[in-house]
């Protein structure tokens, strides 16, 4: 077996892992569903070669859902995670966005001598701000920027990442019980 050949199986294993890990398997018994995949997967590329071994193993995500089993009551930490990232740089995108086109709005007008203030449109917790009240009067020299509030961007990450992960489970969680010998 070549170094390419077991490059490639470890990186499959990080796949593996990766899928396990969004459909909610359990840290506990991830090693060792890696190593049996790692050791599965040399034996066949030995025989048959890699890419016929990876052919016929089929879907990671299908391989990792059924070592999953019955992952509805488990949180899902990296897809809440995704999601919180996701939404982040939207709120992001879209603060810096409407702030610069309401400065750029604002020095088109040709402000003069003075500070303009105001919310973008649909941004009410920005302030922008430009300030051209220096010594020099030409637009080059003006100040520009903007402030916000920060809870603006924690909040709807942190309720991105709760609805992503669906934490509920942790709480709303029943407990397995074991059936009754007749």
């Amino acid at each position: 077996m070549t170094i390419l050949d077991r490059i490639r199986i470890h990186r499959t294993s990080l796949v593996f892992d990766y899928w396990m890990d969004v459909e909610g398997v359990p840290t506990r018994g991830r090693a060792q569903r890696r190593a049996e995949l790692r050791a599965n997967l040399v034996d066949a590329s030995e025989q048959i070669g890699f890419p016929a071994a990876r052919r016929r193993l089929g879907s990671l995500r299908e391989l990792a859902r059924a070592a999953a089993g019955d992952s509805t009551l488990r949180p899902r930490w990296v897809v809440g995670w995704c999601v919180a990232v996701t939404v982040l740089a939207g709120v992001a995108w879209v603060t810096l966005i409407g702030a610069t086109a309401w400065i750029d709005g604002a020095s088109a007008a040709g402000v003069q001598g003075r500070r303009v203030e105001g919310h973008p449109f649909f941004l009410p917790w920005i302030t922008a701000y430009v300030d051209n009240s220096g010594p020099d009067p030409r637009p080059s020299s003006a100040t520009l920027g903007f402030t916000g509030n920060l809870w603006v961007l924690v909040a709807p990450t942190l309720v991105a990442f709760v609805l992503g992960s669906r934490m509920w489970r942790l709480v709303t969680r029943r407990p397995q019980r074991e059936p009754l010998n007749a």
